[in-house]
């Protein structure tokens, strides 16, 4: 292997390695305070802290978005809109109220919620689902470590150590998915497909498995350059 390749390689490995300790170390530190905020959720008392929430907020449409139409703008105008808004918003009993007025900016739609009361010890699962995807990050960040000092060191990408750990960094990285799709809050988190099963739900992750494959795919490149490269070093 030319000596000039194969100090980039060195190079690229170093790199990541460095990165990867950064990573981990920041991902242990996020491990450490969910596990605190887990346990300490998963302990307290259902009714010990009651928050009330009344969400509120006003959202300004400038007049130049309307252009020449907004001097145009009647009383009756806004009516309509205001009775729209609410039909369309109160259709499943949200009770959200909106109201839009014309002021010298443009129109302000000002929209109110009932108060909504919740215990903090329903942040448990918000915090347990988030200790789940920090630890697999983890996990998965420690195995990038472990690549990157193997490109690190090698004489060659073509090396069956290299390989090997591209190969199991891949399968870690495919589990790590699986298991980033759980939730137990109900909610989606980026692209994926959703699906419930009682109380837990599941979000296939698409960018960790697609990066698993291509890892898989570039492995299988290497383990085939490596015959090649064996081959031809027998036929010398």
């Amino acid at each position: 292997m030319n000596a000039s390749i194969k100090k980039k390689v060195n190079g690229i490995g170093l790199a990541g390695k460095i990165v990867s300790i950064v990573l981990i170390v920041l991902m242990g530190l996020g491990c450490f305070g969910l596990l605190v905020g887990t346990i300490f959720f998963a302990v307290i008392p259902k009714d010990a802290v009651l928050l009330d929430v009344n969400p509120s907020f006003d959202v300004i449409l400038s007049k130049e978005l309307f252009g020449d139409y907004f001097v145009k703008i009647t009383d009756e105008d806004m009516d309509e809109l205001n009775r729209r808004f609410n039909d369309e918003i109160n259709t499943d009993n949200s009770h959200v109220e909106m109201t839009a007025s014309e002021t010298d900016e443009g129109i302000v739609m000002a929209v109110k919620t009932e108060t909504y009361r919740f215990s903090v010890s329903q942040l448990f699962p918000v915090c347990l689902s988030a200790l789940i995807r920090c630890a697999t990050m983890l996990v998965i960040f420690v195995f990038l470590l472990r690549l990157a000092d193997a490109f690190r060191v090698c004489g060659s990408p073509f090396e069956d150590g290299v390989i090997r750990r591209m190969m199991t960094f891949a399968w870690v990285l495919l589990g790590g998915a699986v298991l980033m799709g759980l939730s137990f809050t109900g909610s989606i988190s980026g692209m994926g497909i959703y699906g419930g099963f009682g109380k837990m739900n599941y979000s296939v992750r698409f960018a960790p498995v697609l990066i698993a494959l291509i890892v898989l795919f570039l492995a299988s490149v290497f383990r085939y350059g490596a015959k090649l490269q064996k081959e031809s070093d027998e036929t010398l």
